[in-house]
């Protein structure tokens, strides 16, 4: 067999494996997801975000059904998983809708003027997938990089034998948080050639970005405060108010029948 022809099989094999590898890991992924959102009560299914609703008693509240329709938008892709063949266009996906669920939470803290500190240390990876997204939405001097490599798990041989630099979560940190380092990184990037492009690890990620949702669900439902703010400012009192007019109007009219 001619070398050449060799290596075709190995790097079409490769590429077979790889494609089954994503399928696989975004099956766990979903998993973990569904474990951390869904969850059995009175026999009913419920999600973690619309069990907020039980905070507040005098309305409905729409913290619970916003957040709860972006984790949907991520649940329904995940779903897709057996269809994911290409790492980068898969990534991109997946980095694009926690970064859309993350702006949603980012909006609620700001609105609740909690400490900036207190958000970088308990909302983490939320910053770590809007950097993410600030990579792919503006990319900057990676526009001039030749031919770079999408991988999201760390070979440490391929990395160490090879010596390509390597964009990864602390770069984009680095980076991607803003403009006062753009000379340098046009420095670090351009001219450069197969370039390894190492996002997150998608179970991982969706572990810790689970644990800051449920972090967030805990700051309502374990401070009163938060509770009187979004109160005030999220509840529609009439709501179930002309929902229990119309619940007795229907009782009256069965009962004359």
């Amino acid at each position: 067999m001619k070398k050449a022809t060799k290596e075709l099989i190995i790097d079409y094999y490769s590429e077979i494996n790889k494609k089954s590898e994503l399928k696989e890991d975004f099956e766990k992924t979903l998993v973990r997801f569904i474990e951390f959102h869904k969850f059995k009560t009175r026999g009913e299914y419920d999600t973690l975000f619309c069990n907020i609703h039980s905070n507040f008693k005098n309305g409905h509240n729409c913290v619970a059904c916003n957040l709860n329709d972006s984790n949907r938008r991520i649940e329904n892709f995940l779903l897709g998983y057996r269809l994911f063949t290409d790492i980068h266009t898969t990534m991109t996906s997946y980095i694009f809708l926690l970064y859309l669920q993350a702006e949603c939470i980012f909006e609620y803290l700001n609105y609740l003027q909690l400490p900036n500190f207190y958000i970088q240390k308990k909302f983490q990876v939320l910053f770590t997938v809007k950097r993410w997204a600030n990579f792919l939405k503006h990319p900057k001097s990676f526009m001039l990089v030749h031919h770079p490599i999408w991988e999201y798990k760390k070979d440490i041989n391929v990395f160490v034998n090879d010596k390509k630099p390597v964009i990864d979560t602390k770069f984009v940190q680095k980076y991607y948080s803003g403009d006062s380092k753009n000379k340098e990184l046009s420095k670090e990037l351009s001219n450069k050639e197969d370039l390894i492009v190492l996002y997150p690890n998608p179970f991982e990620l969706i572990t810790d970005f689970c644990n800051a949702q449920k972090k967030f669900s805990e700051l309502i439902s374990k401070n009163q405060l938060v509770r009187e703010i979004l109160d005030d400012s999220a509840t529609l009192k009439e709501y179930y108010e002309e929902a229990n007019k119309n619940e007795e109007i229907n009782e009256n009219a069965n009962s004359k029948k």
